[in-house]
């Protein structure tokens, strides 16, 4: 994708609430239990193999959204477009697919509903409006 597209859908996914914020480690699930499970490029879709919507953890690509922080395992900090329904997980979402569209930043006009705590990521810098919805 080329960044006027990336700038496009994320206002579009913003707009529509389709979004995550989650962290890994260079690509790869930073939860010993994803077995290693690695993201496509910033872009890219990536569907999660084992897709169901049972609100239970696995069988999804995990984050958090607009109405659920929770704490953020891993060094870099993405921001993702999502596809399908976000299945409510308490502390956390699980999707069918979802592409980065950011790193290690978070875009303008992103609304969050509870605190999110990405003191293991490496995000120095926080959009205006998110300082007081954020612990780092």
């Amino acid at each position: 994708m080329k960044q006027m597209e990336i700038d496009r859908a994320i206002k579009k996914c913003i707009k529509k609430g389709n979004w995550i914020i989650r962290a890994d480690n260079d690509g790869i699930s930073a939860n010993k239990e994803a077995n290693r499970f690695k993201w496509n490029p910033l872009g890219q879709w990536t569907k999660a193999p084992d897709w169901n919507t049972n609100a239970q953890c696995g069988g999804g690509l995990h984050g958090q959204d607009r109405e659920h922080g929770g704490y953020i395992l891993g060094r870099r900090l993405v921001f993702c477009d999502t596809y399908g329904p976000h299945i409510d997980l308490g502390d956390k979402v699980k999707v069918q697919k979802a592409r980065i569209l950011k790193i290690n930043s978070l875009p303008e006009g992103l609304q969050v509903g509870g605190p999110l705590d990405l003191r293991g990521t490496q995000i120095t810098s926080l959009p205006e409006g998110l300082q007081d919805k954020i612990i780092y």
